[in-house]
């Protein structure tokens, strides 16, 4: 395999030790998970067309070995984890901005496509994405469509899938397909295991100015009250966020850089609507209805020049001590209510979705011992399973559980799918559809997490920096 693979990318066919035990790494799981997983691929490739990757396609199918797509690895639910061996397909050479539509409004990427360059390609143009990922300043274009969700502008344009025009992918028998409308539902969110991304194209919007809001509550009832008011209302609103007194406490930004609303729920408010400004009245009154304090114009602006501080990939914490959930916005007073009686906080951020949902990040609190913060967070997911709720992404970590946050219907399609595209089971496998020979792993590292302590050991270094935490 090493000679075939070397004559098909050259040096673009790497085979020592740190480059596969980095790309049996990913942010936001422990390294003694990748051990215990047997992450490790037996060789790295760097692609930079799509015909090299129906080329390796093929030499798979040929010689029987797995391959895993990688982008940023920023998903902490271990989509970028080759569980089976097999070869990691980085496709961080494959980054170009392809095309730039100003009458339909699209961007064509390259998988392996940053955002911050797709916005400067957008620029003069005078357009702008639509929505970002939390994970922004690592992520890549192709890797947010292989795990989908939620991001900043979600509220006004929903998931991630609902933006997407059209995606090229390479499938598991080399045929390039080129999916768009209904059919994007069988790649968006399936971790590649349905074809290898090597085209997208993004709906974008029209450039506008930006405002932004921040309300603090000293009671958490008000400010669901609140959030369920701009639900409610016909504002042009971009993006909605949240976090509780705790998170507000342990992620000093925003509009708690100074320690100012330390106590404070948060409440965050932003619009990219030519007419955004004419908001103010509104959301004045939205403070006075809701016993909210509105902060002034450059401690809410923070919110967004902190925007990706505090999220996904800056938290240096152990994949077992943070979650993160989906959840009908009618199920958060209850879901709060519950959460009272617990024996230490959980620090609490929420993004508001289109169509009225709220995609949570949980993190239980420093000072408590790892199987502490793994009954805590346990005791979280099954409370909003309770109410509606189900996992953010199912990736490696949460496949036993594909059947609930899929449904019936679309697993029957993804089955037939495979057995048509993917005969031989090459693409990502142990990913979204269980596998039996990768599941048993994967409950005994959950269950190690949950019962026996935490993580087997330290969690796996992250690029960037990370922003203060403080103790409680």
């Amino acid at each position: 395999m090493h000679s075939q693979l070397r004559a098909l990318f050259a040096d673009r066919a790497q085979f020592q030790q740190d480059e596969l035990v980095r790309h049996g790494q990913a942010a936001g799981i422990p390294s003694g998970w990748a051990t215990l997983l047997q992450t490790r691929p037996s060789a790295v490739v760097w692609p930079e067309r799509t015909e090299e990757v129906v080329e390796l396609v093929h030499l798979a199918a040929q010689e029987g070995f797995s391959l895993v797509p990688r982008g940023g690895a920023t998903s902490p639910w271990g989509g970028a984890l080759p569980v089976r061996g097999g070869v990691a397909v980085n496709f961080s050479r494959m980054n170009r901005v392809l095309d730039v539509d100003p009458i339909g409004q699209t961007v064509t990427v390259e998988p392996g496509a940053g955002w911050a360059p797709v916005e400067e390609a957008l620029a003069p143009a005078g357009l702008a994405l639509r929505l970002l990922p939390t994970s922004a300043p690592l992520g890549t274009v192709g890797g947010w469509v292989a795990e989908d969700g939620a991001g900043l502008g979600s509220y006004q344009y929903g998931y991630l899938h609902a933006n997407v025009e059209a995606v090229q992918v390479v499938t598991g028998t080399g045929e390039i397909l080129h999916l768009e409308g209904d059919q994007l539902r069988m790649v968006c969110g399936l971790e590649g295991i349905t074809g290898l991304i090597t085209r997208v194209t993004l709906k974008v919007a029209r450039e506008a100015p930006l405002h932004v809001w921040a309300l603090g509550y000293l009671n958490l009832d008000d400010l669901i009250r609140a959030l369920h008011n701009v639900f409610d209302s016909d504002w042009p609103l971009w993006h909605v966020a949240f976090r509780n007194a705790t998170a507000s406490r342990e992620l000093p930004l925003g509009a708690n850089r100074n320690g100012a609303a330390d106590d404070l729920h948060l409440l965050v408010l932003m619009s990219r609507h030519p007419e955004g400004d004419g908001l103010q009245a509104s959301i004045e009154q939205l403070a006075r209805a809701t016993r909210g304090h509105l902060f002034g114009r450059e401690q809410a602006f923070a919110e967004w020049e902190d925007r990706f501080a505090g999220l996904e990939p800056s938290l240096p914490i152990p994949g077992a001590w943070q979650s993160r959930l989906v959840l009908p916005r009618y199920g958060l007073a209850p879901l709060f209510a519950d959460l009272a009686d617990l024996p230490h906080p959980i620090a609490l951020q929420g993004l508001a979705v289109q169509g009225g949902e709220v995609a949570l990040h949980a993190v239980a609190p420093p000072g408590v011992t790892p199987r502490q913060a793994a009954k805590l967070l346990a005791t979280l997911e099954d409370r909003v399973s309770r109410y509606g709720g189900h996992p953010y992404a199912i990736g490696l970590l949460k496949a036993h559980e594909a059947a609930r946050i899929l449904g019936p219907a679309q697993m029957r399609e993804l089955v037939a799918w495979k057995r048509r595209y993917d005969p031989q089971h090459l693409l990502n496998p142990g990913k979204v559809l269980p596998s039996p020979g990768i599941s048993w792993r994967v409950r005994a590292v959950l269950a190690w997490s949950r019962w026996l302590g935490g993580s087997p050991s330290a969690p796996a270094e992250r690029e960037g920096g990370c922003p203060p935490r403080r103790a409680s």
